[in-house]
């Protein structure tokens, strides 16, 4: 057993990518059931470049835990044993999306409506509303309410300067980073390229996300993010979940990987998202095919995913709380 696994059982390794490897354990003496996150590199000291870049994620997670938000993964206290860091975090019974679309290959229209619901609400909360549960009086120099005694005056000037200190923003949702839970409720996963403010994280990937979810302008510069291109990448999920298929798929068959990924970015900057109803209508009769297959989703979202799919930012949504 390595030494920074002695004060768990591992019953299970959920995954690894190329910097951390996730576990199911048990802790041996107070009984309960976590998962770890644990970088795989050996880290020198607390002052290696790495172990505080994954400082700054914990952080940023364990600040958007203060409103305990039910859709967004906890983490606890980060820690550091036998020149190892990790973390623990709750651990999700489930799959996550990419391997549940593989499973049903169509997706009831109830699901896709709680995943609207669910992980809009998550977006809502981590573009806009955890500044609620971040701020301090003293530290953003906030004035008392004159109505309300002590507590602090937020008018809207003061509200937007919160919301752009304190939001965060993913910057990689895919379908791979949403879990659905046995009981049938989404939890978004994977902050390791959230942006909070102007200071980015990536302590568990280099890649500025996933291709086939990357928003049009991210292709031409990757320091222009912004709540926007959640909602571009978001809108992919609900397509995919939908139909189940993304809009834009990654060519697996051309094996020059720069020109796939060149088509890829052709696709999200100028071309139009094959029509909703004839992709779910596809999908569901190569599942059922003595079916006849029946719109059964309300016009409403398919408007929804194609704002969210919009080419130029401004014309989509612009944050999870809108």
């Amino acid at each position: 057993m390595p030494a920074f696994l002695e004060d768990y059982t591992k019953i299970d390794e959920i995954g690894s990518g190329g910097y951390a490897t996730v576990y199911k354990v048990r802790h041996n003496q107070l009984d309960y059931i976590r998962a770890i996150r644990v970088l795989d590199k050996t880290i020198s000291s607390t002052k290696d470049k790495l172990y505080l870049n994954f400082l700054e994620e914990c952080k940023l997670l364990l600040r958007l835990g203060n409103g305990n938000h039910p859709n967004i993964v906890h983490i606890y206290q980060p820690l550091f044993k036998a020149n190892k860091a990790f973390v623990e975090m709750d651990f999700i019974d489930g799959l996550d999306l990419t391997h549940y679309i593989e499973k049903k290959k169509i997706i009831d229209i109830e699901e896709v409506l709680q995943l609207v619901r669910e992980m809009g609400s998550a977006l809502a909360y981590c573009h806009h509303d955890v500044y609620k549960f971040c701020y301090d009086k003293e530290r953003d120099n906030l004035a008392d309410d004159p109505k309300e005694g002590k507590k602090p005056y937020v008018d809207d000037k003061v509200e937007k300067r919160l919301v752009e200190k304190y939001r965060v923003i993913h910057n990689d949702i895919h379908s791979g980073n949403i879990m659905r839970r046995e009981d049938g409720h989404f939890v978004l996963l994977d902050f390791g390229l959230a942006i909070e403010g102007s200071s980015i994280v990536r302590s568990s990937k280099r890649r500025n996300g996933v291709p086939q979810y990357k928003s049009p302008e991210k292709w031409d510069n990757e320091n222009i993010i912004s709540t926007e291109s959640d909602i571009y990448s978001f809108g992919v999920v609900l397509y995919e979940f939908l139909t189940g298929e993304v809009p834009f798929p990654y060519n697996k068959q051309n094996s020059n990987q720069i020109e796939a990924e060149y088509e890829l970015q052709k696709a999200h900057k100028t071309k139009t998202p094959p029509q909703i109803y004839e992709a779910r209508k596809k999908t569901f009769e190569n599942e059922y095919p003595n079916k006849t297959y029946q719109k059964d989703y309300p016009d409403w979202l398919e408007k929804l995913i194609m704002k969210c799919l919009e080419k130029k930012p401004q014309n989509r949504f612009h944050d999870g709380n809108q």
